[in-house]
């Protein structure tokens, strides 16, 4: 019970000893969102956000497109022909599904290497203004 009651108040002193440390926070989001680097970096992403939402939209109106074309056509073409039709319009789909996951999949990416990107060069910056602005506890 005494070791445990002296571990408790060297724990404490020592503490104590160290308590002229400056301590800082940064939000990292706040700092990304209002910052020109992160500013330019959000702008790109949206971009490539946006290039990726039109070509999915216009895909899926050639889709729609096709698709109306081929009901209009069920009763004129024979069944086999019908079906190899669907069956071609299905794999089309399949396939540009693919390519719209793999572009969301590099968007993400690309968005997660350039907040860590952003995060090592902000450290390199905050360790600089650090060294700089603080002097060290003697």
């Amino acid at each position: 019970m005494k070791i445990k009651f002296f571990f408790l108040i060297f724990f404490i002193m020592s503490s104590a000893a160290f308590s002229n440390d400056k301590i800082a926070f940064i939000d990292l989001n706040y700092v990304f969102n209002n910052s020109s680097a992160g500013k330019k970096i959000n702008t790109e992403i949206q971009n490539k956000s946006k290039k990726i939402n039109l070509e999915f939209n216009e895909f899926q109106k050639k889709i729609d497109n096709e698709k109306k074309n081929l009901l209009s056509q069920q009763n004129v073409l024979s069944k086999e022909e019908y079906n190899k039709k669907f069956t071609k319009l299905e794999n089309s789909v399949k396939e540009y599904n693919s390519i719209i996951s793999k572009k969301n999949n590099e968007l993400n990416e690309y968005r997660n290497k350039a907040r860590v990107e952003f995060g090592k060069q902000l450290a390199k910056i905050l360790e600089k203004f650090s060294s700089d602005n603080l002097s060290p506890v003697s």
